[in-house]
């Protein structure tokens, strides 16, 4: 096989797994869309969010559209998707709270509402940054036992590549 058809076909390859790695994109981009809507209409519908103790999380919302952390880690969705879901779950939030001070006596409990919300505000955007580091550190630990286990195991083939060669006589 010559140089120039090895090449030929390697770039097909990587085009075929191209092709494959943005029909998947596309795929998590839509569930990640279909969940957005499912949570506006539920939030319109009740006027909250009642699932996980009506707090809209990333973690939460990844569980609900059956996205993976990692997915969103990769190149292809960290500028992008992800960027524009962390916005979306800090905008829906604020909209929770502004609804939820609707509720409140503005004229009674203003300032203290005020500092409230922006405490809940803060609260949930270290929530947010907490539970990413969190996954950051389950997937880096993942990877550290996977790690372990391929030197593992390299050792081993090692030892006994070693142990099956022929020995000189002396």
């Amino acid at each position: 096989m010559t140089t120039a058809s090895t090449g030929a076909r390697s770039r097909r390859n990587t085009s075929g797994l191209s092709a494959h790695q943005d029909g998947n994109r596309e795929q998590i981009v839509i569930r990640i869309e279909a969940t957005k809507a499912e949570i506006d209409a539920e939030i319109e519908r009740d006027g909250e969010y009642k699932q996980n103790g009506g707090t809209l999380n990333l973690k939460h919302f990844l569980e609900r559209a059956a996205v993976g952390y990692s997915t969103l880690k990769n190149k292809s969705h960290k500028l992008t998707t992800k960027a524009n879901l962390d916005a979306w779950i800090i905008t829906t939030n604020d909209n929770l709270y502004r609804i939820a001070s609707d509720n409140f006596d503005d004229n009674a409990n203003l300032p203290v509402h005020k500092i409230l919300e922006k405490a809940l505000r803060e609260l949930d955007i270290f929530k947010i940054k907490y539970e990413e580091l969190e996954f950051e550190r389950d997937s880096l630990r993942k990877y550290l036992s996977d790690t372990r286990e391929e030197l593992t195991a390299a050792k081993a083939r090692i030892a006994m590549m070693s142990n099956s060669r022929p020995r000189p006589v002396n």
